[in-house]
């Protein structure tokens, strides 16, 4: 499955979420007796305890893990509607999840779309994901990954206001034909949406003020940006890597002579500013270029102590290219304290 679905640990602590949620609403005492007082509920015939026993037993929450018999309750309270089960199984048949659970790309597709149509947000953004990317089970669809990025973002999605801002961040080409156009501005307006609620639309947003965009009309530009980011294998839809999160984004250089129609001016301020916002959310891309902000001063005070630290936790976030600049910047401390120096403080 591509990079869009929800990984193992996202999922996990995604299922966690769930019945916990559920044990703090009604004050169970512990996850055992909540599973004994959903599966009464659930043999009872309440398909909302059905989706959250079978939430436990996938989980094995209380309850000895049994996949099959989750899958069981799942389709019992999707039956009767439940829009959760539906985009649990959904997600479960497309990527495999578990072995000896048998299930088609086709049925998760389908359940994705039964969810969507329960106006359930989750099921629309990765419907977006989905349609965006493309497969050998799923035809790339660009209009129709809009169509569903922009109703989960009516249902409060924050993440498909930031997957509509990449979009329209640099635009989209299949086999050669300009399907959408760049344009800057209405990517800066869904990234401030996102931001609202998104890590990622922070720090996407961070990237703009920090670059300072602008837009062409020029196809053939269009065209070009398609053909590097296919031979850098690139995932465009929410710049992470997604083991799970974010590709750097590179300081676009522009040519001054190109037709320009819209264009925003760099502010380092804001972006330090929205860099830190996405980095306490751990935002290991945001976290790396605080540091790297840090450390020449860009957008905030130079401040090596504190550009070790944001080094340091986005290194810790998995971002391994972090290393060698908390090394570098490591024996520099090491070298101002012989000298008797210091770093200069920064406030946030």
């Amino acid at each position: 499955m591509g990079d869009q679905m929800e990984n193992d640990m996202d999922y996990t602590n995604y299922l966690y979420q769930e019945i916990q949620d559920e044990i703090s609403e009604f004050h169970f005492h512990s996850f055992q007796q909540a599973a004994k007082h959903y599966q009464n509920q659930a043999e009872a015939g309440d398909e909302q305890a059905m989706y959250i026993y079978a939430v436990q037993l996938e989980g094995g929450y209380g309850v000895q893990q049994d996949y099959k018999e989750a899958i069981k309750w799942y389709q019992e309270a999707a039956k009767l509607g439940n829009s959760r089960a539906k985009y649990n199984l959904g997600l479960i048949y497309y990527v495999g999840r578990y072995e000896g659970i048998e299930g088609t790309k086709q049925q998760a597709l389908e359940y994705f779309i039964e969810a969507a149509n329960d106006e359930f947000d989750k099921a629309c953004l990765q419907l977006g994901h989905l349609y965006l990317l493309g497969s050998n089970d799923i035809e790339q669809d660009i209009m129709e990954s809009i169509k569903y990025y922009e109703k989960a973002a009516e249902l409060e999605n924050f993440e498909a206001y930031n997957c509509l801002g990449n979009i329209y961040k640099t635009g989209k080409v299949v086999d050669g034909v300009v399907v959408i156009e760049q344009d800057i501005k209405k990517a800066k307006e869904y990234y401030q949406k996102g931001a609202d609620g998104s890590a990622l639309a922070k720090y996407n947003l961070g990237c703009i003020y920090y670059e300072g965009l602008q837009e062409s009309s020029d196809q053939q530009d269009l065209e070009d940006q398609h053909n590097e980011q296919q031979n850098q294998k690139l995932n465009q839809c929410q710049n992470q890597d997604n083991n799970q999160f974010q590709v750097q984004s590179q300081i676009q250089e522009q040519d001054q002579d190109q037709k320009q129609e819209y264009q925003i001016q760099p502010n380092h301020y804001k972006a330090f500013k929205l860099f830190k916002e996405a980095a306490d959310l751990r935002v290991r891309q945001a976290a790396f270029n605080l540091g790297a902000m840090l450390e020449t001063g860009t957008g905030c005070r130079k401040n090596l102590k504190k550009s070790l630290e944001y080094y340091k936790l986005s290194k810790e976030l998995g971002y391994q290219e972090a290393d060698e600049h908390f090394q570098r910047v490591k024996q520099q401390l090491r070298e101002q304290k012989k000298k008797g120096g210091c770093s200069i403080c920064v406030v946030f």
